[in-house]
């Protein structure tokens, strides 16, 4: 009984492993299709299936942080197309994903490994809070 457990689990750890690439361009073609088309009917839903796709590879596949971190540059460029389209309810946790998404970088950063593409990641978010501030002056 022990070693089907744990080839199950070795096999559901594979499986997760496999998947990250997806979760990673899921994410990203998410948001690049409705920042280059500037169509998106739901943009808030959009950012927001994306942040949980990188979000969940991050705090799921160590080796693999890398990837989301070269994501975060789609943050600001969404914000500018679509911050202003946001509802007040929909702004407000949309500055707590932001947040959230820049803490979860911090916290799920164990190593030294990839400090540059972190820092910058972090840069990015940055960004896209100050493009979020900005919708609602200009608002």
């Amino acid at each position: 009984m022990q070693t089907q457990e744990r080839a199950s689990a070795s096999y559901e750890k594979k499986k997760s492993n496999e998947s990250y690439q997806i979760k990673v361009q899921y994410g990203r073609f998410l948001l690049e299709r409705a920042i280059y088309e500037k169509d998106e009917r739901t943009p808030y839903s959009t950012l927001k299936k994306a942040n949980m796709e990188w979000k969940t590879v991050l705090l799921n596949n160590e080796a693999q942080k890398f990837y989301v971190y070269k994501q975060m540059y789609l943050y600001p460029s969404y914000i500018e197309v679509y911050g202003g389209q946001f509802t007040e309810k929909e702004y407000n946790n949309t500055v707590k994903m932001l947040e959230n998404m820049s803490m979860t970088i911090r916290k799920t950063a164990y190593s030294k490994h990839h400090l540059k593409e972190r820092e910058q990641a972090i840069k990015h978010l940055e960004k896209a809070q100050k493009g979020l501030l900005k919708t609602v002056i200009k608002g």
